[in-house]
């Protein structure tokens, strides 16, 4: 008689942050004895890539085994995939395993350990953030700002419009003159409540979207 160890892997720590990472290998777990209900899982192995303390370390992702819209599996796929799955698509999973990926990094509910939150496709050639939105007024062409260096691993960025309620975490910010800046949130509103900042030209950089929106779109009453 075989037995086999079911025991999850342990991985070794990835500080929460964002990192380049390749998907190493998607393994099926059986259901755990405390929700057999459940159903099987997924466990997505990512391996950072990046130079640093970090490099071949593993972090991890699980998601359930069967996709569906608004669950972990499908949203993670839509990341990955730059768009979600079409109403009974069938998607070989291997064809996702060797590639590059931006994944950022977080803790887990109980904070034990850190897992991957999100992860997205790295494009080839040179990288960037799109160009800032002209502001409404008749301007000259602006410069669209380089990409951000990577942020070190104890800064928490924000990465979805949601993540603003968090006044804690940094952001890139503009003033439509095609410079961006780095700073806290709170630091930021700050600055616009003592009148150094006009909020009405405000932009805001959403990483999980690569886009700016006005600072006004995001949802923080003063």
């Amino acid at each position: 008689m075989n037995f086999v160890n079911q025991e999850e892997k342990e991985f070794q720590s990835v500080d929460v942050g964002t990192y380049t990472a390749k998907l190493n290998k998607i393994e099926e777990k059986p259901p755990t004895p405390t929700n057999p209900d459940w159903g099987p899982s997924l466990m997505w192995e990512f391996v950072v890539q990046d130079d640093g303390p970090h490099r071949g370390n593993s972090v991890a992702a699980f998601t359930p085994a069967v996709a569906k819209t608004g669950n972990g599996l499908g949203k993670l796929l839509k990341q990955m995939m730059g768009r979600a799955l079409k109403p009974g698509e069938q998607l070989d999973g291997t064809s996702l395993i060797g590639k590059l990926y931006t994944v950022f990094v977080d803790y887990n509910k109980t904070g034990t350990r850190t897992k991957v939150v999100s992860a997205v496709p790295v494009r080839s050639g040179p990288q960037s953030m799109p160009p800032i939105p002209a502001p409404a007024t008749v301007a000259p062409a602006t410069v669209p700002p380089a990409a951000p260096p990577r942020p070190p691993a104890t800064k928490l960025h924000v990465q979805t419009q949601d993540d603003y309620k968090d006044t804690s975490k940094w952001a890139h910010f503009s003033t439509g003159d095609g410079l961006s800046q780095e700073m806290q949130i709170q630091e930021m509103r700050g600055r616009i409540v003592r009148k150094e900042v006009e909020a009405s030209t405000l932009l805001a950089y959403i990483p999980h979207t690569a886009e700016w929106i006005p600072f006004s779109a995001v949802d923080l009453p003063f």
